[in-house]
């Protein structure tokens, strides 16, 4: 035999429970669990198994031919219908004994009720001194399943202990009545339906759920395992045994709504989430992530290694990173990420661990935060901090220059020279600065249609007025709507007086031309100075270079904000000391 440890795992409460209800019962009555493992008997049982503590395998009892058969029979899905019965023999003193082994229903605690009966002192089944009914009277009454049996006129004719405490209703006022009296308005339906199709035989789900009102007016849940049979009247009936899983329903729904509250929360953040597994591979990705990665759905991310989005890690630093996540370490690092299309964004990773409820290790949850911006404005103060550092030190050489004049006693005329390197270098000073800051107040402004024909007619004044030089428009449309904002003035002017200050000629000319090119609008600027050698112009734009000053770089900055670009070539091609060409193209708007 296949003894288990003595013991049972159900609580002192019910098994005290079940031998108040069934110890002078003169029927073996026997509990069991999933493994046909005895927790629980009566006397009778006890009796005839020759056995006063539980703890051993049911099926041991059985001849070994018999004890798959019997297996089969309490362990089929659904359980079987309490009351149903197979007959199987006892082997007790090296001896045979008949038995009628009926079912109950399984208890709330999981365990299966099952009486035996013994057949040695009967020769026929109509002998036994307990009838069928009797014995599911009893199975039915210690039960701590709710069992109701109805007509087909839905009226209630049986109704056990069980129910109704589940109901708060009198077993007495139960019976004779319409069961669907105490159904949900909401289940009647189905639940009338099912019936219905049941005693028709029909082929019907046996079991589902429903919710009946209590008699205080409050809702219980139900699950219900419904089967019918024939009377003795010849008509049809219905035999229900009834689970009350209230409390289940409620912590399911508690669940259901915890794991909402946790999908909304997880796909409304605006940074980027995903879970990976012991194995580093993803498990769930959120709907920011997907856009981030420009990836259309989470499934074409989920199952790949993370390791496949990371971009520069080796396997050693990823080995590396998972032992210290397995150890319970949280980090916070920069990395970068790759898109679907191959594009690297900076991102900062804020990784934790993740455990099971036995504390064993599961993986890594992972906040992705985008620092494009954050990097951009890093790298825009570091430009900004060198445009300073390089131009204005350049500037502050002029007064130091001017200073040490002062101090050598000079001459009136040179006196004069120095404080003209003095205030030069003051004003120039002042100046670039004052370009830095509108240079760092240009990203603030919203973008929208913007008339350039207009605003570079009044450049064009500006620089007159300031410069003693009018540049001349030579092919310009009237109306050009471009996308830019309240900076693309100041983007003009800096190309304008570009083309007047660094042009030592006695007559300086400057010609603007424009047109339209496809979705973009090419505006040229060109001037008669001694332009650029070849080196020079591809380095204009190098901030590390400064060949055209604070002006020029900010106009380069603007130029790309706008999703535009600069050209810079000969104003005669291959003739680089007769002027220089600047060239931006910008975009039109849909009111071009």
């Amino acid at each position: 035999m296949n003894d288990r440890q003595e013991g049972s795992p159900g609580s002192a409460e019910t098994s005290n429970s079940f031998s108040l209800s069934c110890e002078e019962i003169p029927i073996a009555l026997i509990r069991l669990d999933q493994d046909l493992v005895i927790q629980q008997t009566n006397r009778a049982a006890q009796r005839l198994l020759g056995m006063e503590r539980p703890g051993r395998t049911l099926l041991g009892f059985f001849e070994a031919d018999e004890r798959e058969r019997v297996r089969a029979f309490l362990t089929q899905k659904p359980p079987p219908a309490a009351g149903t019965s197979i007959r199987a023999h006892l082997m007790t003193g090296g001896l045979a004994r008949p038995l009628l082994v009926l079912a109950g229903e399984p208890g709330e605690d999981g365990l299966l009720t099952v009486a035996l009966l013994d057949l040695t002192m009967v020769s026929d089944e109509n002998e036994m001194p307990v009838g069928r009914e009797s014995i599911y009277h009893i199975l039915a009454e210690g039960s701590d399943v709710g069992v109701v049996i109805a007509n087909k006129e839905f009226r209630v004719v049986y109704a056990n202990h069980r129910f109704s405490e589940i109901i708060g209703v009198p077993r007495e006022d139960i019976v004779g009545v319409d069961f669907r009296h105490y159904i949900h308005p909401d289940d009647r339906g189905i639940v009338a339906n099912r019936y219905r199709l049941r005693l028709e035989r029909a082929d019907v789900t046996p079991v589902y759920e429903f919710r009946v009102q209590r008699a205080d007016g409050s809702y219980s849940t139900l699950r219900v395992h419904s089967t019918s049979l024939i009377g003795r009247d010849g008509e049809p009936y219905s035999v229900a045994h009834l689970i009350d899983i209230s409390s289940e329903v409620e912590s399911r729904r508690r669940l259901e709504e915890s794991e909402r509250k946790y999908r909304t929360l997880i796909e409304t953040m605006l940074s980027g989430i995903f879970v990976e597994d012991a194995q580093n591979t993803i498990t769930l990705v959120n709907t920011s992530l997907c856009e981030m990665l420009e990836y259309d759905s989470p499934d074409d991310l989920v199952g790949q290694p993370a390791s496949d989005i990371i971009a520069g890690w080796s396997s050693p630093q990823m080995f590396d990173l998972r032992r210290r996540h397995t150890a319970g370490m949280s980090e916070l690092y920069e990395a970068k990420l790759i898109t679907r299309l191959g594009r690297r964004i900076p991102v900062l990773l804020s990784v934790s661990p993740l455990y099971d409820l036995e504390g064993g290790y599961t993986g890594t949850l992972t906040v992705v935060t985008d620092i494009s911006q954050l990097i951009e404005a890093r790298m825009e103060a570091q430009f900004l901090l060198d445009l300073l550092m390089h131009d204005v030190g350049n500037q502050l050489q002029l007064v130091l220059m001017g200073a040490d004049m002062l101090e050598s006693r000079p001459s009136p005329d040179d006196t004069d020279v120095a404080r003209a390197y003095i205030r030069d270098g003051v004003n120039r000073c002042l100046e670039i600065i004052s370009k830095v800051r509108r240079t760092e107040a240009v990203g603030s402004a919203s973008q929208g249609p913007v008339n350039l024909s207009a605003v570079l007619k009044m450049e064009c004044d500006l620089v007159q007025k300031q410069l003693g030089v009018m540049p001349t428009i030579e092919e310009m449309p009237e109306r050009v709507m471009v996308l830019a904002d309240n900076a693309l003035g100041q983007m003009l002017r800096n190309i304008l007086e570009n083309a007047v200050k660094h042009n030592p000629a006695d007559d300086k000319r400057v010609w603007i031309s424009g047109r339209r090119l496809n979705s973009m609008f090419l505006l040229c600027v060109t001037d008669n100075g001694p332009g650029l050698s070849d080196s020079k112009k591809r380095d204009l734009f190098d901030p590390h270079r400064r060949y055209g000053g604070v002006g020029l770089h900010l106009v380069w900055r603007i130029v790309k904000r706008y999703g535009g670009d600069i050209i810079v070539s000969d104003r005669v091609e291959g003739e680089p000391e007769k002027g220089l060409r600047v060239c931006v193209r910008l975009p039109l708007t849909d009111e071009a």
